[in-house]
C-alpha cells in the first residue's frame, strides 16, 4: 500500500513538473532571458490577461530596478557633496526623501515585443533613459523657479509673513530630493551639488529670517488657556517671544467658549480668533479656527483639553498655516 502511495505522489509531482517546463516553453526566449538595462535604455517584462496590464506590469519592474538604487544613490550624491566642501543636507531632510517605485512616472516608451503564452499577453518595454531624465529634470527645473518665483518680492515683507514663506518653499524639500536621487539613479553624470546648494541656501535664509523676528503675544480673557500652546509652537522654531515694547510682530488671540454636557462629558468649544499685526500695528492675516475639549470632571479641565487639541492642530497643520500666514 506504502508502494503504491509513493507511486501515485511521483506521478503527481512528474506531471506537475512537466506542466511547468511545457508553460514555459510557451514562453519567447527574449521573455525568459530579457534585455539588460544599458547606459541608453531602460527594459523591463511583463505579463498579464490584458495588454494594458501587462504593459504597467513591464514599466513596475522598471520603476521596481530604479528604486532599488535610489538609496545608494543618495548616499553617494551626499559623500560627493561633502568631498567637494558643500555643507551636507541635514538628517531632517535625509530622513523624508520617499523615492520608491510608486513615485516614478514613464511618459516616453516603446512596446518593443508583444506575444500571447499561457493565455495572457507577455510584453517588453523600452524606456529612453534620455527622455525619461529631460522629463524628471525638467521638473525639478521648474520646482525651482516657482520657489524663486513666490520669494521674489521676499525682503519687502515683513519678519514674520518673510519666515513663512520662506517656510512654505522648504516644505517642498521631500519632494525636491526624490526628484534629485531619481533623476541621478536614470543618469549617473547628472551633477546634482547646484541642486543640493539651492536646499542649502534657502534654508540658510529661512534660518536669518527666522532670527529677525521678535513676536507678542496678547489674548483677551476667555484665551489665556491658548497663550503657553502658542508660545511652545513658535518657540519650536526659534522664534523668539518678547515684550510688546521689543516686538516687531504681534499675535493676538480671541475667543468665545460654548459650554456643553454630552453623555457625562462636560464639552467646551472654543472659536478661536488668532490675528497678527506688524511693527505697523496693520493686520496681515486672521484665522478662524474651532476646536472642542471634553472632561469627565468640569468645563474647566475641558476648556484646558481644547488648549491640547490645539497644540495637535499645530503639530498637525504647522504654525504658519494656525496663524492665516501659509495658504
Amino acid at each position: 500500500m506504502k508502494i503504491f502511495i509513493v507511486f501515485i505522489f511521483s506521478i503527481f509531482f512528474i506531471g506537475c513538473s512537466s506542466n511547468k517546463n511545457i508553460e514555459l516553453n510557451s514562453y519567447p526566449s527574449w521573455y525568459l532571458n530579457p534585455i539588460i538595462s544599458d547606459d541608453s535604455y531602460l527594459y523591463g517584462t511583463g505579463e498579464d490577461y490584458t495588454l494594458e496590464a501587462a504593459k504597467n506590469s513591464a514599466l513596475a519592474s522598471i520603476a521596481s530596478s530604479l528604486s532599488t538604487t535610489i538609496n545608494s544613490t543618495f548616499s553617494k550624491i551626499e559623500s560627493s557633496n561633502t568631498l567637494n566642501e558643500v555643507e551636507t543636507v541635514n538628517s531632517s531632510i535625509i530622513n523624508q526623501i520617499n523615492a520608491d517605485s510608486a513615485d516614478i512616472e514613464f511618459t516616453h516608451f516603446k512596446i518593443l515585443k508583444n506575444e500571447t503564452a499561457s493565455n495572457k499577453f507577455v510584453v517588453l518595454v523600452q524606456v529612453s533613459r534620455y527622455k525619461l531624465f529631460t522629463f524628471y529634470k525638467n521638473k525639478l527645473d521648474s520646482l525651482f523657479d516657482s520657489i524663486y518665483n513666490d520669494l521674489k518680492d521676499v525682503n519687502k515683507k515683513d519678519p514674520l509673513t518673510k519666515a513663512s514663506i520662506y517656510s512654505r518653499n522648504l516644505d517642498l524639500v521631500p519632494n525636491i530630493t526624490s526628484l534629485i536621487t531619481i533623476s541621478k539613479s536614470i543618469n549617473n553624470h547628472f551633477n546634482t551639488k547646484p541642486y543640493f546648494d539651492k536646499i542649502i541656501s534657502l534654508q540658510t535664509s529661512m534660518n536669518k529670517a527666522i532670527s529677525k523676528v521678535k513676536v507678542s503675544i496678547s489674548a483677551d480673557s476667555n484665551s489665556t488657556f491658548f497663550i503657553n500652546t502658542i508660545k511652545e509652537a513658535l518657540n519650536d522654531i526659534d522664534i523668539s517671544i518678547v515684550d510688546s515694547n521689543k516686538a516687531n510682530s504681534f499675535v493676538h488671540i480671541k475667543n468665545n467658549f460654548l459650554n456643553d454636557e454630552l453623555f457625562g462629558f462636560k464639552i467646551s468649544k472654543a472659536n478661536l480668533t488668532l490675528s497678527y499685526s506688524n511693527l505697523n500695528k496693520n493686520i496681515i492675516s486672521t484665522n478662524n479656527i474651532s476646536i472642542s475639549g471634553k472632561s469627565r470632571y468640569n468645563h474647566l479641565k475641558a476648556k484646558e483639553n481644547c488648549a491640547i487639541v490645539l497644540r495637535k492642530k499645530i503639530h498637525q497643520d504647522d504654525i504658519f498655516y494656525i496663524l492665516g500666514l501659509k495658504r
